[in-house]
């Protein structure tokens, strides 16, 4: 009986140790979409929505307004700890009539106790020839806009 406790003891000291630390994941995403019939792009740059987090995850955005050719350009990389898998930050693309949304989040997805580390990078390059509205909201003071003629 000793001995299934102390095994018993040891999976729930695992599972906790994999929902405090979490798993390390490396973000490669690229997409390109085109431009053609769109009047604004709109980036929600927001973190995760959470409450009593311990999160040192920087993520550094560039966005830039010289890129060749019709499409848009994203991009994010780099490597994270988290415990939520869902709350990896990944590329959402959403087309609604003469918007483009970009988002590293769900909106509606909040967390409670997430625990998050590391660095990533997202890089948005519109193409020059661009000339609707571009929209930039964001909660972090890591966002660059560079090249936009206004």
């Amino acid at each position: 009986m000793k001995n299934k406790r102390i095994v018993l003891t040891l999976i729930a000291g695992a599972m906790i140790t994999a929902a405090v630390f979490g798993r390390d994941y490396d973000l490669n995403e690229r997409e390109s979409i085109s431009l053609s019939g769109v009047g604004e792009v709109v980036f929600k740059l927001d973190g995760v929505n959470c409450s009593l987090c311990i999160s040192t995850l920087d993520i550094l955005s560039d966005l830039r307004g010289d890129g060749s050719g019709r499409d848009m350009a994203l991009s994010l990389s780099g490597s994270i700890s988290s415990n939520r898998e869902k709350a990896v930050p990944s590329l959402i693309i959403d087309e609604r009539g003469k918007t483009v949304t970009v988002q590293l989040y769900p909106d509606r997805e909040s967390f409670f106790g997430l625990s998050q580390s590391g660095t990533a990078n997202f890089e948005a390059t519109l193409p020059e020839s661009f000339d609707g509205t571009v929209t930039v909201r964001g909660s972090s003071n890591n966002i660059a806009v560079r090249n936009f003629d206004v």
